[in-house]
């Protein structure tokens, strides 16, 4: 499953995330317009009270192609259905504030998975 988000122009988001539709004949194409909050729903699943929870964190200086077939690789020897692999492409608007300015230190990077 691919969750994205684009947060901007409608039709230019459109042109961004035509590429993933390449990759493969998907089984569902559920991309819309939502609220970015309502994004965290696809969570859910994963976060019942109860359940044991492990959780590795990493920065990725730059998203290479070498990076990503990393990440795919990794998430075919998961040990649970439940298994969730997240990456997000940093950058943008946040890249531009200088990374002393808040307390999230890292605008620097391309890339961050959990």
């Amino acid at each position: 499953m691919i969750i994205t988000c684009y947060t901007g122009n409608s039709r230019e988001g459109e042109c961004i995330i035509a590429p993933l539709r390449q990759i493969a004949c998907p089984i569902a194409d559920l991309i819309t317009l939502i609220l970015y909050a309502d994004m965290f729903q696809f969570n859910e699943a994963g976060e019942v009270q109860g359940q044991q929870h492990h959780v590795v964190t990493l920065f990725a200086e730059k998203c290479t192609p070498e990076f990503i077939h990393s990440l795919v690789e990794v998430s075919q020897e998961v040990m649970s259905p439940q298994t969730l692999i997240q990456f997000r492409i940093l950058g943008g608007a946040m890249q531009r504030i200088d990374s002393n300015a808040t307390a999230f230190a890292h605008r620097d990077k391309e890339g961050w998975s959990w």
